[in-house]
């Protein structure tokens, strides 16, 4: 899709390209590689939930999931697709709440 244009019931018609947050990609797979994670997800609060806004998942460990499984399926991928509700959290920590460092 280019601008918002489809085909079908979901065509949309976009003046401009929506904001999407730039993932620092070397700094994510830097970060990863300190850590010995495979993946990243961004949250971001949507309301009461927080939802799944960008996904990073290393090269190899994409390539392994596929040779293993024969397929493209990643946590961080299928993570887009839950909300998770934020009132347990701010009953934890109060509000406002931040979490800082969610090692």
């Amino acid at each position: 899709l280019e601008l918002g244009t489809s085909r079908g019931a979901e065509t949309s018609d976009w003046s401009e390209a929506p904001d999407v947050p730039e993932m620092p990609v070397v700094a994510l797979q830097q970060g990863l590689d300190k850590e010995g994670a495979a993946y990243s997800i961004l949250w971001r609060p949507e309301g009461e939930y927080f939802t799944a806004a960008a996904a990073y998942v290393l090269p190899e460990r994409r390539r392994a999931l596929r040779n293993r499984r024969g397929d493209d399926e990643t946590f961080a991928a299928r993570s887009r697709s839950f909300k998770l509700y934020v009132d347990p959290l701010r009953r934890m920590w109060g509000e406002p709440f931040e979490i800082a460092d969610a090692k």
